[in-house]
């Protein structure tokens, strides 16, 4: 499942698997801390784009002093889960309900009798099976 990079802005993070901290952006930088699976890794503040230095996107986070702190982003790391229940989308889910804000009001009382009929037909064809099995 995908997201958006600045879905995950002001979300908590979970590791889904250990999560090395750095206190630089940078993929020479030596990790300072890992997270254990399944623990909070903090709030996203800000994230920072592949570039000098960085290979791939990198999750900015603050500590109780205000310094930065980093981790490196890859797919299975984080517990998407948790970032859904704070209420991030993926970018499928943002696409769909771009496309239901869209739909006119005779879309949907279509879609309505639609799904009303194919309910109706279904049930009738099971009456008629049930009523030739006697």
């Amino acid at each position: 499942m995908e997201f958006r990079a600045d879905q995950i802005i002001s979300k908590s993070l979970t590791a889904r698997i250990p999560v090395k901290i750095y206190r630089t952006p940078d993929d020479s930088a030596a990790p300072v801390y890992t997270v254990n699976a399944g623990e909070n890794i903090g709030v996203v503040t800000s994230f920072l784009n592949p570039g000098p230095g960085r290979s791939v996107l990198y999750w900015v986070f603050k500590d109780q002093s205000g310094r930065n702190y980093y981790t490196r982003h890859a797919q299975g790391r984080y517990d998407i889960t948790a970032l859904q229940n704070q209420g991030a989308q993926s970018t499928a889910q943002e696409l769909e309900a771009e496309a239901e804000k869209k739909k006119t009001v005779s879309d949907k009382i279509f879609a309505s009798l639609n799904n009303f009929f194919i309910i109706g037909a279904g049930v009738y064809l099971l009456s008629t099976m049930i009523k030739t099995r006697k």
